[in-house]
């Protein structure tokens, strides 16, 4: 008896649960011209080479005199943590091309990755029958959103930004989804002791339960030591070595702008790392945890001495959640981001396609402005009191338990889980 044809509704449900599949695979495609392109240069993946290559080979050359644990007190310009550097360590036996490309495939996953779990948490916030709509518009702002990604992936190579970004947007679904607490400060810890500027996205533990803060907190705090304990052990210059690197303003960063053109190694860091917690530490406590990613991203925009075009990871991310939680037909907080925070420091480089290779326009003040206005906006957007009014509305349905549940996924005060989110999380 012959099978009954196969209607383009299933199809299409079948295409739509390999979504992840597809982003991959479309985000190598854009992966590919950048990284043929840079490789061969002096480019940012040395350093991540030099870290690895010191783990597994350089320390028995005399020449370079450099103990294995001593690695980040005696080259200060590494920058990240030693995750990248133990994972890249691992692939040494390989050529190193090979190992770069592959880990840029690996960080284009990484990133779709990311673009999931946060889409798992926006279904955590908002009514089941909206969750369908909401899977549909991440897919197609994730659609323009992972060339981007893996452009920069292929032009930088920045493993660290990639795997901070990974934890933290791990950690919002497990708060979202009310996981355990352990886990979240181990992925907090981790992406803290991975790249610097993740420390701000630490005060995300003031989302659990209030008796839960203190053990995570620990947790937190002995995960991230956990990470550099053999270096610092090894090294106890590691730490004044980690602070110590040459900070100058670039031109199209808002220091820059403002007339801050010398060295700020020993202000500047602090000041951008106590500004970032603030910020995520008030927008957290006000119960606004999902709109922290874009929240720290906009403290270290504005804050930041450089202005390279992959810092959009971050904000790119923290956009996209919250527009898929907000009832707006345009992504706008994406839009903008894209345009004021990627676009323009992408032309002050050089953008190589499939055999073309665009010339950079040097714009500096006109990028420089945009990124003060955008992170500004998000600020005055996403902190201000009378935005909170002014933006709140709040969903509320019965959850297969039988609790009332509001957008912030926190189950009602009769609830077990009631204390998760206190105020609890409006929706818009």
């Amino acid at each position: 008896m012959p099978s009954a044809p196969i209607s383009g509704r299933a199809l299409w449900r079948l295409a739509f649960r390999l979504r992840y599949v597809a982003l991959v695979g479309w985000g190598v495609l854009w992966m590919l011209p950048p990284n043929h392109y840079t490789l061969p240069l002096n480019n940012d993946w040395i350093p991540f080479e030099v870290g690895a290559r010191t783990l597994v080979h350089y320390h028995h050359i005399k020449a370079f005199q450099t103990p294995a644990l001593h690695l980040y007190a005696d080259t200060p310009f590494l920058q990240f943590g030693p995750l990248p550097i133990y994972l890249l360590a691992a692939f040494q036996s390989f050529k190193p091309h090979a190992v770069a490309t592959g880990f840029c495939v690996a960080m284009i996953t990484a990133g779709v990755v990311s673009i999931a779990a946060l889409e798992s948490a926006a279904c955590a916030l908002v009514p089941p029958q909206r969750q369908a709509q909401l899977r549909r518009t991440t897919f197609a702002i994730a659609a323009v959103l992972v060339p981007i990604w893996s452009f920069e992936v292929g032009f930088w190579h920045h493993l660290d930004d990639v795997l901070a970004l990974l934890c933290v947007c791990l950690g919002l679904r497990i708060i979202a989804t009310r996981g355990a607490w352990w886990l979240l400060a181990a992925l907090l810890g981790t992406a803290a002791a991975t790249k610097p500027w993740a420390v701000v996205c630490t005060p995300l533990l003031l989302a659990l339960p209030r008796e839960k803060w203190a053990k995570t907190a620990l947790a937190t705090i002995a995960t991230g030591i956990a990470w550099w304990l053999p270096f610092l052990l090894a090294a106890p210059g590691t730490l004044g070595a980690l602070g110590g690197y040459a900070t100058f303003p670039y031109p199209g960063s808002v220091w820059f702008l403002l007339g801050v053109h010398a060295n700020g190694a020993d202000w500047l860091r602090p000041l951008q790392l106590g500004a970032g917690l603030a910020a995520v530490g008030y927008v957290t406590l006000r119960g606004r945890w999902r709109d922290a990613l874009l929240v720290g991203s906009a403290v270290r925009i504005l804050l930041d001495p450089f202005s390279f075009s992959y810092y959009v990871f971050g904000p790119m991310l923290g956009a996209l959640l919250v527009d898929v939680t907000e009832r707006k037909r345009l992504p706008r907080w994406t839009l903008a981001t894209l345009a004021f925070i990627w676009l323009l420091p992408r032309m002050s480089t050089h953008s190589p396609l499939w055999g073309v290779v665009l010339p950079p326009v040097h714009l500096p003040t006109l990028s420089a402005i945009a990124r003060l206005v955008w992170a500004l906006a998000v600020v005055a957007r996403l902190v201000t009191p009378d935005a909170w009014r002014r933006m709140s509305r709040t969903y509320t349905w019965t959850s297969s338990r039988g609790d009332r549940v509001s957008a912030s996924g926190a189950a009602s005060p009769t609830s077990t889980v009631s204390s998760i989110l206190t105020p609890p999380l409006s929706g818009r």
